[in-house]
């Protein structure tokens, strides 16, 4: 089967991590065909963030363009998948990139995964009819969580989507490990100290504004705690950058997160919305306890007090308590439950082998 997945960039966001490992899956299988194409220019660094860890049997192709929503790049990916004419064209971009190759260029199947909820993954509200009747017609619609779902079917009124729970390749340390280890030891104030890992791009979506007052709170009250926080954009916003709180520490983009995540005790998001963060899913891979707000697929993810907390809301308050709790209570957490949890429910194999079916079964 020749399977055509395509993206915007290999940039350091969740989609872009999960398209990168649902290629290397798929390609383990010899009789698929895998191309990755993508659509911005992979000659600025931070667009080829996970290029070096795609799989050598993925064909990769960047289109160069400048940007990945305007004219040149619709035309350029219409005349790729023409050139390429492949079986399966699975879009993790905007719905908006497939009109012109799903009107025009049939005896393909076209898939397109929202990462998101669905409202925000549409552009305009304008192309809403449009959309809902290119994805009646043309392409199979996929959301990632039960809420993305639920979305999808209120913003349509459609119920035509399937859902594919989010998947991750396992993840582990690296040999910058005692480094890593050596570096965060260096921040604590005692060896008791424990220390949160946020993963995140800052972006409003994000609300690390709650997280940074929480974490500041707790510093006056003489918690023992330590807020890492690891993604790109932080250290150029004012916002962020002008933090004057010893127990937060500003890093940028990492490439051994598994490192990051084998020393901290959780893993925190204060996310607004989502759909369903693949950091979430490495953390859970080694078994490193979650303490989120309740956003997107989220709660579908985290059982409360048994693989992580989950506060009640998106208030101050209730983000606080959660923290407090945690910390009071993480010696109740098996670990080894979170770590099952993944393997039962979000490892990159069984979120292929769900997609082959589509892949397989589906007709447009």
């Amino acid at each position: 089967m020749k399977i055509l997945e395509i993206t915007y960039s290999l940039s350091s966001g969740g989609a872009e991590r999960f398209v990168v490992d649902l290629c290397n899956e798929l390609s383990k299988d010899n009789s698929n065909q895998v191309t990755l194409i993508a659509i911005v220019d992979d000659t600025i660094a931070q667009n080829k963030h996970y290029l070096p860890e795609l799989s050598r049997k993925v064909e990769y192709i960047c289109l160069g363009a400048t940007s990945g929503f305007n004219i040149s790049s619709f035309i350029r990916v219409f005349k790729m998948i023409r050139t390429l004419k492949p079986d399966i064209v699975h879009a993790h971009c905007n719905l908006l990139l497939l009109y012109l190759p799903a009107l025009f260029l049939g005896n393909i199947k076209y898939i397109h995964t929202l990462h998101n909820i669905a409202e925000a993954c549409l552009r305009f509200n304008f192309l809403k009819p449009i959309n809902k009747l290119i994805y009646k017609r043309y392409v199979q619609p996929i959301t990632i969580s039960s809420i993305c779902q639920l979305s999808y079917e209120n913003l349509y009124k459609s119920q035509n989507a399937e859902c594919i729970p989010n998947g991750r390749s396992p993840i582990g340390t690296t040999t910058e490990l005692v480094n890593t280890r050596r570096e965060i030891d260096c921040l604590k104030n005692t060896p008791n100290d424990k220390i949160f890992l946020h993963i995140a791009r800052f972006d409003r979506q994000k609300n690390q504004g709650l997280l940074i007052k929480t974490f500041k709170r707790l510093y006056d009250e003489n918690e023992q705690v330590q807020l890492l926080i690891i993604g790109a954009g932080h250290q150029n916003n004012d916002s962020v950058s002008s933090i004057e709180c010893p127990r937060i520490h500003i890093f940028g983009e990492k490439k051994n997160i598994g490192d990051y995540l084998a020393c901290a005790d959780f893993f925190i998001l204060s996310s607004l919305w989502e759909g369903l963060p693949i950091s979430l899913l490495e953390a859970m891979s080694m078994g490193v306890i979650p303490v989120c707000t309740p956003a997107g697929g989220i709660p579908d993810v985290i059982e409360d007090g048994i693989t992580g907390y989950l506060s009640e809301s998106f208030s101050d308050d209730d983000f606080y308590s959660t923290i407090k709790r945690a910390l009071a209570d993480c010696e109740k957490i098996d670990k080894t439950n979170i770590i099952r949890d993944y393997n039962n429910k979000y490892s990159m194999v069984r979120c292929a082998k769900n997609y082959m079916t589509i892949y397989q079964t589906k007709d447009r």
